[in-house]
């Protein structure tokens, strides 16, 4: 080897030297400057010999230019030998290298807080913060240019380091975020191995404060795909499978790309953002390897993104699809390669990280990421537990850059302190409130995976039970003050707010100020007066607040009139973001009453309020309901628009369109394909009393000048929300295409729509507007995405009727399947559901698990989760009916019965894993009756991220095949680029099925959450 060429790798690393050196670096400075002039046996080569480290690190470091010539080393005095010569020259030549690096750190804290020396005998400056584990986190002190503070108090510097060692001694260490030019890198990297220092970062304002994600705890971790350093990665989940209680592994992909510690890795990220290469153009075959994976685990820029997404390179997408990159609280690069603190601010900025570091794990990755989460569950902040973990491989130290205000925002602390109380149990709450104290209690390591299950266990409750809740009162003209009545025929003023939850018994709560702020949700208020006044009109007051990322929101007070004395006040209240629902409640009282209206929640739809803007909007809300005397109402937003009315007879023109669904029960209904005559007639039929709900729904008057129904009709996704518990309103029957209605008029199926399938509003089509021609997707099921809530009054209303997917948890993998049927399904000539089986088990070999009866089914799904592969899907064609008791019973069998109120938790884990897909078919599945005969609100409320039921009683000759058909289209979409969301998939899979003549598929509907993702099992 060359001198020139360790050289040109000197100059590449020459700032993580001294972290390798330590104090000894103030003397072998001069040596390697001197030696890489020499090429003989006692030049730079037999000094390397000596420092195997430092050797170590030339010979696993790849130069990135030759053109790096030993020159660059003597261009690196800069301010490393001003500060040095200066202390060197203070201290009169009489001191070690110890000393020399301590003068120079306590000078530069000392400089940072604008005092002498005699700071350091303040006890208040290196008071330890408490760990939430019986032990105590280092102060962070800032560190800052030294020199002028040497040249102005002279006198000091001969003791600052004696009175610096002499205070941190009996202290946990001290963290720096250092003020300094990053062009003094060398001497940064210095401080590291002075006394008393734990870590070092240099500090920067990395990204912009609300866009930061916050850290979460079990740790949300993502280590992308790389097929660069493959065997790197393969490590790092195998350590993230032996601590999978303190982890949550996530892919931090699409539109949910947050995660809290983001791990890169491989020959892609050495190097990738230098000034050369920034905002360069990817193009030709760097192009072509961005979107075959070359470089996958490496972000694209704007530019390069938006042109990877469009046009013909689009041809092959990266894993999901190419998107944003993913945002992080904190991004570490693992690689040996040098990076500059202006690199990492680069790639802090481009994740939005708080916290942007690089190092080298060496050979041992695995270890060095057990290391880290082990020092992590124990309270420490991310800066330190960088360092420690790196000293514990024999790493050399991490270049870390960071926002100060947040570092401490990487602890578990403020985790613990957050979580709602009401999530924990007794036992969970009494555990975690000693952890917090740092009591007595067990050993550390007991106590940190025990707290680590209560927080996992606590994040699932959470997901049912919401730590900030709807609240509303009436307040007098300001806004604020309480009224204690409502004076009859006067208006009155509501107050409506998100209210934060009690605070932990016992605990204070972590600063506000070291936690990044997270984003503001612009939510949207509507409130309905369901008890005008005689003579007044119905009416409905929209508002908008502001939910910051904790605490309350802000207030919206609406005005109404009331009516005369002991005249009833009734507000149905709603919250919702981007016309999504998520809590719904009722004011209620009378006029001139001693007492003020009481406020009752209703239903709480999503419980979880943070990551609001992650989910995807709706273009329109509708709120089924009644009010105090029975009469129904629908309340609708859309855009900008807010409408209230009374529909005509809804209960009945249901029941009759419903009629019409029922003759699929009948043996005549054979599908023979779209041309079938019989398959037109039934749509035509269904087509009608479509256009009829419709009327009945809507004001007809208003159909084509309201605003509200404009924007409706045009909404391709709707969010339905029925506050009626049993209630049912079936939106997808809607028939929104002109009819022909005069006497004597024939009607025809449009001939073109199997051609349309994929022209999102028959786009092209000339028969588009004939009132002569009914269209299979004029009915809303077959144009519109719609999400369906139904309020229950099966549990506390604080609880969520059920559960929506968040950043932990948002996919559904589609397999293992489990399939069950009643004996009745198979009691045709079609011998329907052998057949279907047959079919699935051609199709999916090995991913379909059948069952014979509910204890078989049992048995699979327990296996299936015994296994680690939980069920994913399960496919239920069973007899319903609701027993003399009301409740609802699903049957197999004559004898093969289970009740819906509790027979069906089995196919649930409740654990905070991912739960079934279920389709529940055949019979009446969706609605009921009674409360407790509600199959679909039911399944839901045990734990279902969906639940697609049927309208009516249908033959199992015909529902087997749509359930099929359904299993295969869904599996279909999540194939897709990227996945397809639930609501998506059904929609696609009621058009597919229309056009190839099956109207079955009208009498689906789903209930839950649509966001919820279909990806491609693994």
């Amino acid at each position: 080897m060359s001198a020139r060429r360790p050289a040109a790798r000197l100059a590449d690393v020459w700032p993580r030297l001294p972290g390798l050196a330590g104090p000894e670096w103030l003397t072998l400075r001069p040596r390697l400057l001197a030696a890489v002039d020499d090429d003989g046996p006692a030049g730079l080569p037999g000094l390397l010999a000596a420092h195997p480290a430092i050797a170590d690190l030339l010979a696993t470091t790849n130069a990135f230019t030759d053109a790096a010539e030993w020159q660059h080393l003597h261009g690196l005095d800069g301010r490393f030998e001003q500060v040095i010569g200066a202390v060197v020259s203070a201290l009169d030549g009489h001191a070690d290298e110890r000393k020399v690096v301590d003068t120079v750190l306590a000078a530069g804290v000392a400089a940072a807080l604008g005092e002498g020396a005699e700071v350091f005998t303040r006890e208040e400056l290196f008071a330890p913060r408490p760990s939430a584990f019986g032990g105590s986190v280092p102060p962070l002190l800032s560190w800052s240019d030294p020199l002028p503070w040497l040249r102005e108090l002279p006198d000091d510097v001969a003791w600052a380091a004696d009175a610096w060692q002499i205070a941190v001694t009996w202290q946990p260490g001290v963290r720096l975020a250092v003020r300094q030019d990053e062009r003094d890198a060398e001497l940064v990297a210095l401080l590291a191995s002075g006394t008393g220092v734990v870590s070092v970062v240099h500090e920067a304002q990395v990204a912009e404060p609300r866009e930061i994600p916050r850290w979460s705890w079990p740790l949300r971790l993502t280590v992308p795909d790389d097929p660069v350093a493959t065997e790197t990665v393969r490590e790092l989940r195998a350590a993230i499978t032996d601590r999978a209680e303190l982890v949550t592994s996530t892919t931090a992909s699409g539109r949910w790309n947050r995660t809290s510690l983001l791990l890169l890795t491989g020959e892609p990220w050495t190097r990738p953002l230098m000034s050369e290469d920034r905002e360069q153009p990817v193009t030709g075959e760097q192009g072509e390897r961005l979107l075959t994976g070359e470089q996958r685990g490496q972000p694209l820029f704007g530019d390069d993104q938006e042109r990877l997404l469009s046009g013909e390179e689009r041809a092959r997408p990266l894993v999901g699809e190419v998107s944003s990159p993913v945002r992080a609280t904190a991004v570490v690069a693992l690689t040996g390669a040098p990076w500059s603190p202006q690199d990492l601010r680069e790639l802090g900025r481009r994740h939005r990280a708080a916290v942007a570091a690089a190092l080298d794990p060496g050979p041992r990755p695995r270890q060095w990421l057990e290391a880290l989460l082990a020092l992590l569950s124990q309270d420490a902040p991310l800066d330190v537990a960088l360092h420690q973990a790196a000293g514990a491989c024999d790493a050399p130290a991490p270049l870390v850059v960071a926002d100060p205000r947040y570092l401490d925002s990487t602890r578990i602390r403020p985790l613990l302190a957050a979580a709602p109380y009401e999530t924990l149990s007794r036992d969970d709450a009494s555990r975690v409130r000693r952890a917090l104290r740092g009591g007595p209690g067990g050993d550390a390591g007991t106590v940190v995976h025990g707290t680590a299950a209560e927080l996992r266990a606590a994040a699932h409750r959470g997901r049912r039970l919401s730590a900030r809740h709807l609240r509303a009162d009436v307040v007098e003209h300001d806004g604020e003050t309480p009224a204690e009545r409502i004076t009859p025929d006067s208006p009155f003023h509501v107050r409506v707010r998100i209210a934060a939850g009690q605070a932990r018994p016992d605990e204070q709560p972590f600063p506000s100020d070291a936690l990044p702020p997270g984003p503001v949700h612009r939510l949207t208020v509507l409130a309905t007066d369901l008890a005008p006044p005689p003579g007044g009109e119905r009416v409905v007051r929209h508002a908008e607040i502001d939910l910051p990322a904790e605490g309350s929101s802000g207030t919206a007070v609406l005005t109404f009139q009331a009516g005369p004395p002991g005249a009833a006040v009734e507000i149905a209240i709603m919250v919702l973001h981007r016309s999504r629902f998520l809590q719904t409640g009722v004011l209620s009282g009378r006029a001139g009453a001693a007492e003020p209206p009481e406020f009752r929640a209703d239903a709480v739809v999503r419980a979880s309020l943070d990551d609001l803007d992650l989910a995807r909007a709706h273009d329109a809300a509708l709120s089924h309901g009644t009010d105090s005397a029975g009469t129904e109402t629908v309340t609708t937003q859309a855009g900008a628009y807010v409408q209230v009315h009374e529909p005509l007879n809804p209960t009945e023109t249901v029941e009759t369109l419903l009629s019409g669904l029922r003759l699929l029960v009948t043996d005549a209904y054979q599908p023979a394909g779209y041309q079938d005559e019989r398959f037109a007639e039934l749509l035509i039929r269904l087509a009608r009393l479509g256009r009829r709900l419709r009327k009945n729904l809507f004001p007809e008057r208003e159909w084509n000048t309201s605003g509200t129904i404009q924007a409706l009709r045009a909404a391709r996704s709707v969010s339905v929300f029925s506050a009626r518990p049993g209630a049912f309103l079936p939106l997808e029957l809607v028939y929104d295409r002109p009819v022909d209605s005069g006497p004597g008029r024939s009607l025809s199926l449009c001939p073109h729509a199997p051609a349309l399938l994929e022209r999102p509003g028959c786009a092209g089509c000339p028969e588009r507007e004939r009132p002569g021609v009914v269209c299979p997707f004029g009915f809303w099921g077959a144009s519109k995405v719609i999400e369906r809530h139904v309020r229950s009054d099966l549990a506390d209303a604080r609880y969520a009727v059920g559960i929506s997917p968040d950043v932990d948890r948002h996919a559904c993998a589609l397999d293992p399947i489990c399939a069950a049927a009643s004996d009745r399904a198979d009691h045709n000539d079609a011998a329907a559901w052998s057949a279907a089986a047959a079919s699935l088990e051609r199709e999916l070999p090995g991913a379909v698990r059948f069952a014979s009866s509910w204890e078989s089914l049992d048995e699979l799904v327990r296996d299936a989760r015994a296994g680690g592969a939980a069920t994913a899907m399960v496919l239920l064609v069973p007899h319903s009916e609701v027993d003399g008791d009301g409740i609802g019973v699903l049957s197999l069998g004559d004898e093969d019965k289970v009740e819906i109120t509790d027979g069906l938790e089995f196919l649930f884990a409740g654990d905070g894993g991912p739960e079934p897909v279920v389709l529940v078919l055949g019979c009446t599945t969706a609605g009921g009756p009674t409360l407790f005969s509600d199959t679909a609100a039911l399944l839901l409320h045990d734990g279902a991220p969906g639940v697609i039921a049927t309208l009516v009683p249908v033959l199992g000759r015909h529902i087997v095949p749509v359930g099929v058909h359904l299993v295969r289209e869904l599996r279909l979409a999540a194939a897709r680029p990227g996945g397809s969301s639930l609501g998506e998939a059904l929609l696609r899979a009621r058009r597919r099925l229309l056009t190839s003549g099956d109207a079955c598929v009208l009498a689906l509907a789903g209930f839950g959450d649509t966001d919820w993702e279909l990806r491609r099992p693994s």
